[in-house]
This record gives C-alpha cells, sequence and structure tokens, in this order.
C-alpha cells in the first residue's frame, strides 16, 4: 500500500465539507475519485497536496503518518497533483513553469541550457513531441497546457499523481494523448488518483473506484464490479434514466425566440440559426469549429458585422454585452472564476451583479426574489452574504446561472458549464426553465451531454478558419409559446471563414514584443524631435543637445528601474521621490565638503534606503498591505521627517564627488553609463537568478507560485529593497549635481509618477509578471527627448504634461490591441501534437 488515509474532515467556515474519508492508493494502479460537485473530492486532493490540512484523520505513506502543511512538502514526499485549473504561468516559458521554485543553479546563477535539456528529456519522457521548453505558456493550445502541467508534476520524482478533472478543456482526440501519458507513469510504479465525471475515462482507466457524495465515503470497489447505471446511482442517489430528465409537463416549442440569418464576423460565418420557445438545443463540434464564437457574437462580445439577429421578431445586433443583456440575452461562462462571479464578494451581490448592473429599478424585486431562486437550485451554504470563493465549485456554478436568470432572460446561452458542475441537476434545471412563460438557453456541452437537449447541433469544421484552443459546445432553449414539436434545425451548418478579418493591429505589428514597440517610438521621437528643432532653426544632433538628453535619462532612470522590479511583482513604490531627497540631504550633511566624507555619506544614504525598501516589503508582502498604500503612507512619514528636521538646503558636496555629474568618458556622461550599468545589472538579475524569475511568477499569480514552493515574500521585499536603493542612487546623482542637498528636490522633479510612466510606456503590465528592464530605459529616454523638445520649442508645462499623457495612453492602446489580436488562449496551432497524438493512437 503506497498511501492509506483514515478518517479525513475537514471544515469551512462552520461547514463540513468532508467527513471520516478512507482512502488507499496503490503504486501502479489508477483510483478513480467520482462523486456530484460539492461532494469534497477537491478539498480531499487539496489535504494530500498539503493545500489544506485536515482537521482530524490521518494520512501514512509507505506506513510512515505524514502530515503536509504546504503543496512544497506534499511535492518534497512525492505526490503531486495536476489541478482542474492550472497553474502556470502564461507569460514565463514551458521550462519556468516547470522549475519554478526549482530552478538549476551554476555558480550561483540560473543554469538555463540546464533547465532547457531536463525540461526536452521530461517531454521526450512521456512522448511528447512539438513542444520546446523555450514556448511562452500563453502561445500553447489548452492540451499542450495540460501536458505542461503533467509534465510538472512528473518532475518532482512523483510516485502518487492526483490528477483533477484533467480532460475537462480537452477535445475527444486529445484525449487519447492523456490515457497514453497515464498509462506509461502506472507502468513506471506510480499512482495516479483520477478525479472526473466522465464514465467512459472512469472505466477506461481505473482499477478501483472511491465514490463520495455530500463530503461523505460512500464506497470503494473494483472497476470491474461496477456498469455505468450502478456508478451514477452510488454517485446521485438516481438510475441512469434520471440523469437527463424528460421535458417538463406542459412544455411545448412556441415561436421563435432567437433567429440569425447569415450572420458572421470574422470569427463565424454564414450562420442560420432559429431558436423556439421551450427548447433545449445542443452545439457541439471539434475545436475550431466555432461554438464559443458564436456564443459571443450573439451576447455581444465580438459583435456580429454582418447578416441579422432578431430576438422575438425585432431585429437587434447587440454592440456590448450590455446591450444583449438588455435584449433579453444572457450568457453563463466556460470560466466561472475569470469571467462569471466576484469571487470576494457574496453571493447575494453575485446574484442581483447584472440586474444591479442594467436594471436598477428591478434590483428591488430582484432582491426578494433571488433567495428563492438560489434556494430551487439548492445552492449549499452557510448565509446569504457568505463570499462566493468559499463554496465548492458546483455551488458557485448555480450562483453563476442564478444571477442570470435573475435578469429574467429569453435566451441564455451557457458556454461548458457542466464540466464544473452538477450535469443531472443542470439537466433538471435546464427543463424546468424551458417550460412556457421562461427565458430560453443556450447550453454548451460535449457529444454525450447534447444528447439531453431537444435539438443537436454540429458545426462544420471544414471551414474552420483557426483551430481553437479552447473548447466550446452549445445548446439553446426559448421560454415560453404555444404548442409545438421538436424538429430538425434548418438553414446552412455554422462556420468560421476567412471573411471578414477582425480589426486590429497590422501582422507586422502584431507580433512585436513590447520592446520592440518602445523602441519603434523611441525612434520616431528622435526623427520628430529633430524635425520639431529643425523648424526652430536648432540642430538636434548636436553633440551638446545629445549629452543634455543622456545627462536627462540618468535621474529618472535610476528610479524607473528600481519602480519596473518592485511592479513585475505586483507592487507599487510612491515613496522614491522622498527617499530621493532624503538621501541626498542626509550624504551631503555627513560629506560636509570634506573629500574623506564621500565614502561614508554614500553609505549613510545607501544604508538608510535599504531599511526604507524592507520596511516597504516586509509590509506588502508579510501584512499584505497594497503597495499603493504601503508605500503612499511611506513616502508621507518620510515628506513629514524632511519639513521637520531640513528646513532648506542641507550639507554640500565636495569637487571630487561633484564631478560625477559633470564628467564624461567619450561622448557618454558618467551618471548615464552608471545607470546602464544598473540596467544591466537588473536585466541579469531577472533573466538569470531566481529571485529574478520568482518575481515574475509572484507577478503573474501570487498562488500559482506559492503552489510551486516559492516564498512569496521573498522577491517582494528585495524588489523594495534594490527599488529604495537605486532612489538613493538617484538622490545621491542629484546630490553630485545641485552641490547641496535639497530636501524637496524629489517631489519637484515628481519622480513617482514619470518613474511609473516610464515603466508603462516600456511595456510593463501594471498589475505585474510581464515586462523587461530594456523597455523602461526605452521609456526613459523617450520622456528625455520629448522634454528636450519641448524645451527647445518653449513649451509651457501644462502641453508638456499633455503630450506626455497622449503618448502614455496611446503606447498602453496599442500594447492591449496587440494582446487581444494575439487571442493566446483561443487559438491553437494545428498539429503541434499530432505526432504525439498519432502514437497514442
Amino acid at each position: 500500500m503506497l498511501l492509506r488515509a483514515r478518517g479525513l474532515t475537514k471544515s469551512f467556515v462552520g461547514h463540513t465539507v468532508l467527513a471520516d474519508i478512507d482512502l488507499d492508493l496503490r503504486a501502479g494502479q489508477v483510483h478513480g475519485l467520482v462523486g456530484e460537485n460539492g461532494a469534497g473530492k477537491s478539498t480531499l486532493m487539496k489535504i494530500l497536496a498539503g493545500v489544506h490540512t485536515a482537521d482530524r484523520g490521518t494520512v501514512e505513506l509507505d506506513g510512515r503518518q505524514v502530515s503536509f502543511h504546504h503543496p512544497l512538502q506534499a511535492q518534497a514526499a512525492g505526490i503531486s497533483t495536476v489541478f482542474q485549473e492550472f497553474n502556470l504561468l502564461p507569460e514565463r516559458t514551458v521550462a519556468e513553469n516547470i522549475w519554478l521554485g526549482r530552478e538549476p543553479r551554476r555558480r550561483g546563477l540560473v543554469d538555463v541550457g540546464r533547465m532547457h535539456r531536463d525540461t526536452q528529456a521530461l517531454l521526450d519522457d512521456l512522448g511528447v513531441t512539438g513542444l520546446r521548453p523555450q514556448q511562452r505558456v500563453r502561445t500553447l493550445s489548452v492540451a499542450e497546457q495540460q501536458v505542461v502541467e503533467i509534465a510538472k508534476a512528473v518532475s518532482y520524482d512523483a510516485r502518487i499523481i492526483a490528477m483533477d478533472e484533467p480532460t475537462a478543456a480537452l477535445a475527444d482526440h486529445e484525449v487519447a494523448l492523456l490515457y497514453s501519458i497515464i498509462r506509461g507513469l502506472t507502468a513506471r510504479g506510480v499512482a495516479i488518483l483520477y478525479v472526473s465525471h466522465r464514465l467512459k475515462e472512469i472505466f477506461d482507466l481505473c482499477q478501483t473506484i472511491t465514490v463520495l457524495k455530500d463530503g461523505r465515503h460512500v464506497a470503494t470497489r473494483p472497476a470491474t464490479e461496477l456498469d455505468d447505471n450502478e456508478l451514477v446511482r452510488l454517485m446521485v442517489g438516481r438510475e441512469m434514466s434520471a440523469f437527463f430528465p424528460d421535458p417538463v409537463e406542459g412544455t411545448s416549442l412556441g415561436e421563435p425566440r432567437l433567429q440569425l440569418r447569415d450572420a458572421g464576423n470574422g470569427y463565424v460565418d454564414g450562420v442560420d440559426l432559429t431558436l423556439r420557445a421551450g427548447e433545449i438545443v445542443g452545439i457541439s463540434g471539434l475545436q475550431g469549429s466555432g461554438r464559443t464564437e458564436l456564443m459571443e457574437a450573439i451576447f455581444g462580445v465580438t459583435p456580429f458585422t454582418r447578416g441579422e439577429m432578431l430576438v422575438d421578431g425585432r431585429a437587434t445586433r447587440p454592440r456590448s454585452p450590455r446591450a444583449a443583456v438588455r435584449s433579453g440575452i444572457a450568457l453563463v461562462t466556460e470560466d466561472r472564476k475569470a469571467t462569471g462571479l466576484a469571487l470576494n464578494q457574496s453571493i447575494l451581490d453575485n446574484a442581483l451583479g447584472p440586474v444591479r448592473a442594467v436594471f436598477a429599478r428591478r434590483s428591488g424585486r430582484a432582491r426578494r426574489e433571488v433567495p428563492g431562486l438560489l434556494t430551487n437550485l439548492e445552492v449549499a451554504a452557510r448565509a446569504l452574504d457568505q463570499e462566493v470563493q468559499f463554496l465548492s465549485g458546483g455551488n458557485q456554478q448555480k450562483v453563476v446561472l442564478a444571477r442570470w436568470l435573475a435578469t429574467d432572460p429569453k435566451v441564455v446561452l451557457m458556454d461548458e458549464p457542466t464540466p464544473r458542475h452538477r450535469r443531472r441537476r443542470q439537466a433538471r434545471d435546464l427543463r424546468a426553465d424551458a417550460r412556457p412563460g421562461q427565458g430560453g438557453r443556450r447550453r454548451p456541452h460535449g457529444l454525450q451531454r447534447a444528447a439531453g437537449g431537444d435539438r443537436h447541433v454540429r458545426p462544420d469544421p471544414r471551414h474552420a478558419r483557426r483551430t481553437a484552443g479552447r473548447r466550446a459546445a452549445g445548446g439553446v432553449v426559448g421560454g415560453g409559446g404555444p404548442p409545438g414539436r421538436d424538429r430538425s434545425l434548418g438553414g446552412s451548418p455554422m462556420s468560421t471563414t476567412h471573411a471578414g478579418r477582425r480589426v486590429g493591429l497590422p501582422d507586422r505589428f502584431r507580433n512585436l514584443t513590447s520592446t520592440g514597440i518602445v523602441l519603434i517610438v523611441l525612434v520616431g521621437a528622435v526623427v520628430l524631435g529633430s524635425i520639431l528643432t529643425a523648424v526652430e532653426g536648432r540642430n538636434f544632433f548636436t553633440t551638446g543637445n545629445l549629452r543634455d538628453i543622456l545627462t536627462a535619462t540618468s535621474i529618472l532612470g535610476f528610479i524607473a528601474i528600481g519602480q519596473t522590479l518592485v511592479i513585475l511583482g505586483g507592487s507599487l513604490d510612491l515613496s522614491v521621490p522622498f527617499v530621493a531627497s532624503l538621501t541626498g540631504v542626509i550624504a551631503g550633511g555627513i560629506m560636509a565638503g570634506e573629500t574623506g566624507n564621500v565614502l561614508p555619506g554614500i553609505l549613510a544614504a545607501v544604508a538608510v534606503a535599504a531599511v526604507i525598501g524592507l520596511v516597504n516589503g516586509v509590509v506588502v508582502s508579510i501584512f499584505h498591505v497594497h503597495g499603493f498604500i504601503a508605500t503612499l503612507g511611506m513616502g508621507l512619514i518620510i515628506s513629514g521627517y524632511i519639513a521637520t528636521n531640513y528646513q532648506g538646503n542641507h550639507g554640500s558636496a565636495p569637487q571630487s564627488f561633484r564631478s560625477i555629474g559633470i564628467s564624461f568618458i567619450g561622448p557618454l556622461p558618467v551618471s548615464t553609463l552608471l545607470m546602464l550599468g544598473c540596467a544591466a545589472l537588473a536585466i541579469l538579475l531577472l533573466r538569470r537568478t531566481r529571485v529574478g524569475h520568482h518575481l515574475y511568477a509572484v507577478g503573474g499569480n501570487p498562488e500559482v507560485a506559492r503552489l510551486s514552493g516559492v516564498r512569496t515574500s521573498v522577491p517582494i521585499i528585495t524588489a523594495h529593497v534594490l527599488c529604495s536603493v537605486l532612489a538613493a542612487f538617484a538622490g545621491l546623482l542629484l546630490l553630485a549635481r545641485l552641490s547641496v542637498g535639497n530636501p524637496t528636490i524629489g517631489s519637484q522633479g515628481q519622480y513617482d509618477l514619470m518613474s511609473i510612466a516610464a515603466v508603462v510606456l516600456g511595456g510593463t503590465l501594471l498589475a505585474g509578471g510581464k515586462g523587461n528592464i530594456t523597455g523602461t530605459v526605452a521609456g526613459v529616454a523617450i520622456f528625455a527627448v520629448m522634454d528636450n523638445v519641448m524645451a527647445v520649442m518653449q513649451t509651457d508645462s501644462f502641453l508638456r504634461n499633455v503630450v506626455r499623457g497622449v503618448v502614455i495612453v496611446a503606447a498602453v492602446a496599442v500594447y492591449a490591441r496587440r494582446d487581444i489580436d494575439r487571442r493566446p488562449a483561443r487559438f491553437e496551432r494545428p498539429g503541434v501534437l499530432d505526432a504525439a497524438l498519432q502514437e497514442a493512437k
């Protein structure tokens, strides 16, 4: 026996989600874990993974009792978990995701070559071809991301791998590859705990099956002793015949609720569809057939650009989701956590969200009706004010359904809701809402589940414009109407074509990196600046003018480099101008015009800055105060200290120190060379050290970083310390140029806002996890060129700020448009897994 669990019990907020669960896992076997959503499967897996700690019960591994309080402990013991929601960082490479928290090092630096070789060996061992360690995860299809998750689990030398709904996001032909990988792992003696709602997979792969219901153990039996009917009966307490209920008595087809006539938008084209009141229609097809794209077009996410769309016989073409809701259309999206719920809000607030946003006058009535609606959907919760994030997956999905039913819709679009929900219950709810007088639904799901609908539509994949990287399927019902009968769908099949390419950036720009874009902008600024200065009768390219521009980049450059590090980690630092002022007056006071005091003055300034950065980092990462608030507070404290202790200029810099601000090495200012040296060291830090890799990870997704064993506080504290030290360098440079310490020079220069602006202009994402130092330095240079040109033209400060603002907004708009056009999660490269899939078959 490899693992033995006895009496595992877990409660959340007084609600017991697991009670006295027993589980045995044997080497080389696949153990199926099944049950409706809310049965406790994910909680049990998270206890084994070290995400949660059981309130009661024991876990034995190889006969030795163990208890895990962090995922890293479970992984070190040989237990890895592939969660239903992928724990991957889209902006990092395949290799960086697999080895996150365990990056191989050589002479203190990350050994990138070895990391790539080890990753390739893992992929080869799994029989996967077509994936490269250097590929960024955001460019991968869902199936490829699943492979990366499995490779990451295997990389821990796992003896037990738990898989939570591993095929939920895969097309049928991609499941064969997963089967092949699992069978290869079990042949090596790995035990697999396999959670799935798909009964075929359970019987195909598992030797033993454990059934949970409402957090309790129902049965554990050999798979050979069970069949579909018996397993469903154990899971839900009903026979298979009740899995897809018959229509509610009195329900019949009525007048058309939704009609599409030759509709298209570049994602889908030539769609003819008529959906009548009182029916459910299932839409299925291979990836790329346009299922999700059709629903998003109906809902106004990517509006139709041609053809006709009618709701209750009236022509409409929603240009936004808000307009679609006003027309009586609702969309239950595929990813409830990303686009379906506000997880930190209450059940009631989530359920009332669309009504409050679109039908404010109906809020009072909806407030009275929602509790009954949630009761009918059997939402299991402590109270209506409970935050949605603490509900099980199935109950979260019911809240998503309730928030749209509260709008009293005519048509409900449902994008693959069932892999994360209780299918029998949802099928029954669909039937109940497809009765006379109720709204319609479009229900997306796979072929087996589509069988529960009244009609079944399969888009024609032969016309696929691109291969979609995410699954989607659908079905539709309309509500209320006179008697009718089921029928087959008329009109042409749905297709996606080359026609009607969406409006966006030209292809040559769409694939540019943020750094490439900002460098192009820099070149454009130089060219435009030279033209404008020529109009004023000046030569832009004189040695003196170029030196002025380079000198101007150094002070802001130091601060912006530090700001980049902090922002990459998902934080912010508004205290930098005050740090620059404080360190300048401290160093000036210590130097007092004496050359012998230069080194003590520099060390004192750096030490003070490091302490300030350390405090900022601790408050942000340990006490979880937002960086904006923490550093704003620190800035006010420093400002108050300066105002109390320094009434005017303080101290003085000796001539030897002042030369740093005015000296040149060849054509380049010394200050600029120092700034560029710091930029090079920052680039090295981000690319070749664990702290740098972990900083990107924490900024991209702190929970993914934590589950990968990263000590999330370390990179944040390091970034804040370095940011403050670099601000101190800027303060010292200001001291060298002014000869005296000025207590207000930092705030006068607006270095906090200007540094953030340079970082954003350089392509770094304010939310963190994406960006680089090179783009930031280019952003600083753009501002220096702009300021130089506007100074020549004697432009007033108001117009200068307007121009800066326009440039920043335009750059961010270009980055956003580029990211939308890339659509990394929607489209996959065809054929990249073909060899592996063929071998698996």
